[in-house]
């Protein structure tokens, strides 16, 4: 996941950039890490890394609804292909 608004510093919500900030903060550490830590650790830094991107994209979103229906689309497509893929290993 990645900022998907235009904004730039100084005309985001404060709070929105306090979580943009540390989720840039959680991907430089993921990245310089890599080797370094488990695979739990890194899941972990990772998903804090994705859900502070999330909220900081739900409080910038000029259309709040668009952008959840969106998340909801994306994550029934994910599901349904890994359902599939798992159907067909096994």
């Amino acid at each position: 996941m990645t900022i998907i608004n235009d904004r730039q510093p100084g005309k985001m919500l404060p709070i929105a950039e306090k979580l943009f900030s540390l989720a840039q903060k959680a991907a430089d550490f993921a990245n310089e890490q890599t080797e370094t830590l488990n695979f739990g650790d890194y899941a972990t830094v990772c998903e804090i890394e994705t859900k502070l991107l999330a909220y900081g994209n739900l409080l910038e979103t000029d259309n709040r609804e668009a952008f959840l229906n969106d998340e909801i689309r994306m994550a029934e497509e994910t599901l349904a292909t890994f359902r599939q893929w798992a159907e067909h290993s096994g």
